[in-house]
């Protein structure tokens, strides 16, 4: 009887056991480069004792925390003048952050630490060194990859500290917040635990004109319609930047529609086919008529200079510009790029814009072969304009 009674109170032990545990799961933090598990943090104020293993960055520790309670942008600004500041938002409510040394916890633990962890080198990087694509191979058989080091950190001084590391800089894009380096397979570990370091990616391909299918292809030509029964909106008023392969025209559909150009010679013929696209009048031919022939277009310079990119901090309040359209492309299922992040950045800050950007969609091929698109295209780094008489003038959908 007492060896039943034993068994019964040891069976209820552990079913109260699996079932705190399952209603306490672990913290698992999905990234590209894998599946973290970050340490609980049962209920306890959270200090500079839980940070202690995190790595250094500027008088700073580098981490992730997982918070109960999602802060908002306006919490975040006085988070960071408590000397918390939020780098980047990861999924499991978790977010990369630099904790300063005379940093206020109290502040923190007011939104419920309820997991925590050190920034792995692990973490960092997601590239399959077995399989290293043509556009990062070197000529010495090494390897070309990009370093994005943490926001804030001096660019100049990345390219510095690579160069006295050893590694040649191929490139230094600091607007878009990278360098590109060579190096050999057997650094990049050495490179991700590096405290300035946040990821470390492929070299990008080189941008290359995307899409010269027309306007019904584009599915929005019942937006401004040759008829009477339709919406009729052709994207008056609208100022929109053309990133492209250069100057643009002359050509009578774009006769005063071209406000300003900011490149002075072309690589082809492609910017002219999207001009079109965007708000060519169809004088010419109607069946080529574009997507708001009531727009207004700046042009700028694409790939490599991504000059729109700069230009559209100032050009977004000096020319009114709300729409920027780059048909080029922006690597071979590259994911989420230094270029959609910037882009991502830009949105956020000037609310009433959209961004277009393909991204490749390709099947059957591998990082090895050249560029080809065989799907379609994906525009990354976009967000709705809140205003929805600027809807037809979107110059560029998905299709797929």
């Amino acid at each position: 009887m007492i060896l039943k009674a034993t068994q019964l109170l040891s069976i209820l032990l552990i079913t109260c056991v699996l079932t705190a545990r399952s209603q306490n799961p672990a913290i698992l933090l999905k990234l590209r480069s894998g599946d973290f598990e970050l340490t609980e943090n049962n209920g306890s104020q959270f200090g500079s004792a839980n940070i202690s293993d995190w790595p250094g960055h500027l008088n700073s520790r580098v981490g992730i925390v997982s918070l109960k309670n999602y802060p908002t942008d306006l919490e975040w600004s006085e988070l960071e003048l408590k000397g918390i500041h939020k780098l980047e938002i990861f999924p499991s409510r978790s977010f990369l952050v630099s904790i300063s040394e005379k940093a206020d916890f109290s502040a923190l633990n007011g939104f419920s630490v309820i997991g925590y962890s050190p920034f792995q080198w692990e973490m960092k990087t997601s590239i399959n060194q077995e399989a290293v694509p043509v556009r990062a191979k070197s000529s010495r058989s090494n390897i070309l990859v990009n370093i994005h080091p943490i926001s804030g950190t001096d660019m100049d001084g990345v390219s510095s500290q690579m160069q006295h590391l050893g590694f040649k800089v191929e490139e230094s894009r600091n607007a878009l917040g990278f360098i590109t380096i060579e190096c050999k397979q057997s650094d990049i570990q050495s490179i991700c635990e590096l405290g300035f370091v946040q990821f470390v990616d492929w070299k990008y391909d080189f941008g290359a004109p995307e899409n010269y299918t027309g306007r019904t292809l584009h599915r929005t030509n019942f937006i401004s319609p040759e008829n009477t029964n339709g919406i009729n909106y052709d994207g008056s008023g609208i100022s929109v930047m053309l990133q492209d392969d250069g100057f643009i025209g002359p050509h009578i559909d774009h006769e005063g529609r071209i406000i300003e150009q900011f490149w002075a010679t072309s690589d082809g013929d492609h910017g002219d086919h999207v001009a079109g696209t965007i708000n060519g009048a169809g004088n010419l031919n109607p069946y080529n008529e574009g997507q708001a022939k009531g727009s207004d277009i700046y042009v700028y310079k694409a790939a490599p200079e991504y000059q729109g990119f700069d230009s559209i901090v100032n050009h977004y309040t000096s020319k009114q510009i709300v729409i920027t359209s780059t048909s080029y492309s922006n690597g071979c299922n590259a994911g989420y790029t230094a270029l959609a992040r910037t882009m991502d950045e830009q949105i956020h800050d000037m609310q009433t814009s959209s961004m277009f950007f393909p991204q490749e969609i390709v099947e059957h091929r591998t990082a090895d072969t050249e560029p080809e698109t065989l799907g379609g295209i994906l525009q990354v780094g976009i967000r709705l304009v809140k205003t929805p008489l600027l809807w037809p003038t979107w110059m560029k959908t998905m299709w797929l």
